[in-house]
């Protein structure tokens, strides 16, 4: 996973089990070793909303970040 990619999600009131559960997830869904960099996305929304998590704006290496292209 890109280092500073996307916060991990909130764990508050999870147990041991799901947290790990909750985390695991998160890294398949994101980490670029997994579908992070296997699926292509695309979000539409209001201007002046922050970015969804995993369209925050990314280095010269990354690919489009929120309002790029690529």
């Amino acid at each position: 996973m890109r280092a500073g990619c996307c916060p991990p999600p909130p764990l508050q009131g999870a147990t041991q089990a799901q947290g790990e559960a909750l985390l695991a997830g998160y890294q398949r869904l994101v980490g670029e070793d997994a579908m992070g960099s296997t699926y292509k996305a695309l979000a539409i929304m209001q201007r002046g909303l922050p970015a969804p998590v995993g369209f925050e704006e990314q280095g010269p290496q990354g690919g489009a970040g929120a309002g790029g292209s690529g």
